[in-house]
C-alpha cells in the first residue's frame, strides 16, 4: 500500500503539494485535490467578483438617479424662486392698487357733483400769470380765469373766441402804470356799445369777457378813470 511520506502543503490555501519522496499515485490524488480546491476557490472569486461588479454598477446607476434627482430639484427650486418673486411682485401691485382704489374714493366722496346739488361751495381762485396770455397778450377759453394785466404805451389784447358749446367767463383787472391806448380784438362790446374811456395812469379797469355762442362779449364790471 503506497504511503505518504511528507504532507507539504501551500502557505495560503492550504493545498496539498507533490513531493518526490511521497508515492506518486499518492500525489496523484493530492494533486487533484488541489486542482480541486483551486477550482472551487476560483469559483468563489468568480462569483464575488461578479457580486462586486453588479454593486458597483448598481451604485453608478444609483450615482446618475442621484444627479438626475438633483437637477430635478435645483429646476423645481429654480421655478418656486421665480414663482416667490412674481407673488412678491403681485403682492405689491395689490398693495399700489389698494392705496390707488382708497385715493381714488377719497377724491370721489370729495369731487363736486356734475348733476343735482353740489352742497355748500366756498373758497377762492389764485390770479393767474399774466405771461400765460403770451406776446401780444391772448385770451382764450383755456386762459386762467383770473388775470391781473399792468398797461402802458399802445396795447393790443386779443381774444380768441371757443366752440359754440363752450362757455366760460374770465376776469380781466388791467392797472395802467403809465398812459395806455387799448386796443380790443376778437371780441365785441356788451349789447353792442363802445369801448370805455379809459388809459390814464393809475386807472383800473375790470372787464369781464364771456365765451358764449362761438364769440366773445366784453361787459365792464369796474372802471376809475372817472
Amino acid at each position: 500500500m503506497a504511503k505518504l511520506v511528507r504532507d507539504e502543503k501551500t502557505p495560503n490555501l492550504g493545498l496539498p503539494l507533490p513531493d518526490v519522496l511521497n508515492d506518486q499515485t499518492v500525489d496523484c490524488q493530492r494533486i487533484a485535490q488541489s486542482f480541486t480546491r483551486l477550482d472551487e476557490a476560483y469559483g468563489e472569486v468568480r462569483l464575488k467578483t461578479t457580486e462586486a461588479v453588479e454593486k458597483a454598477e448598481g451604485a453608478v446607476e444609483a450615482k446618475a438617479d442621484a444627479a438626475r434627482a438633483l437637477e430635478v430639484s435645483e429646476s423645481s427650486i429654480s421655478a418656486a424662486d421665480t414663482a416667490l418673486a412674481a407673488a412678491r411682485e403681485a403682492a405689491t401691485l395689490s398693495v399700489e392698487a389698494k392705496s390707488q382704489a382708497t385715493t381714488a374714493k377719497t377724491t370721489a366722496e370729495a369731487a363736486v357733483p356734475r348733476q343735482g346739488a353740489r352742497g355748500a361751495l366756498a373758497g377762492y381762485e389764485v390770479i393767474g400769470a399774466a405771461d400765460s396770455l403770451g406776446e401780444p397778450p391772448t385770451v382764450t377759453i383755456e386762459s386762467p380765469d383770473c388775470l391781473n394785466l399792468e398797461t402802458s404805451g399802445a396795447l393790443t389784447l386779443t381774444f380768441t373766441a371757443a366752440d359754440p358749446s363752450m362757455r366760460a367767463v374770465k376776469a380781466l383787472s388791467l392797472t395802467a402804470s403809465e398812459t395806455t391806448t387799448l386796443t380790443i380784438g376778437g371780441a365785441v362790446w356788451q349789447n353792442n356799445g363802445d369801448a370805455p374811456e379809459w388809459g390814464t395812469a393809475g386807472a383800473i379797469l375790470v372787464l369781464l369777457a364771456h365765451f358764449v355762442g362761438g364769440r366773445v362779449v366784453l361787459s365792464v364790471a369796474d372802471n376809475t378813470e372817472g
